[in-house]
Parts: structure tokens; C-alpha cells; sequence
């Protein structure tokens, strides 16, 4: 059993089956700075939250909310 992202990613790998959506809590990967969070943490967080890198989570399975 993997996410549906990860057998994407994976050449090798046939799915068999998919669990139904309503089995499952939706999956949510968060990401925030702390409160000691430098400019580098910064930089990368508006990275993440780029046209680019929403473009490439989308290509890659993932549902990108709010986008």
C-alpha cells in the first residue's frame, strides 16, 4: 500500500487497486515556518508556493489547493 503519488512515480510499479476517497482522511502535506525560521526557510516556503513548483506538484498527482 502506497499513495497514488508514489506508484506514479514509480515505472516498475501496477496498481491494483485504489482505496475509495471517502475511506480515508484527505492527505495533507502542511508546510509553515517556525518562529526562528531564517531567510533560507523562507525563500524555499515562497518557492514551494510558486506557479513553477504548483505546476510541478500538479504533473506529478498532487492536488494543489487554493490553485
Amino acid at each position: 500500500v502506497v499513495y497514488a503519488t508514489d506508484a506514479q512515480a514509480e515505472p516498475r510499479v501496477t496498481v491494483v487497486g485504489l482505496f475509495p476517497e471517502d475511506s480515508h482522511p484527505t492527505i495533507i502535506y502542511p508546510a509553515a515556518l517556525t518562529l526562528t525560521g531564517n531567510s533560507a526557510a523562507s525563500s524555499f516556503l515562497d518557492h514551494l508556493q510558486s506557479p513553477a513548483a504548483l505546476d510541478t506538484f500538479r504533473r506529478n498527482g498532487f492536488i494543489v489547493k487554493g490553485g
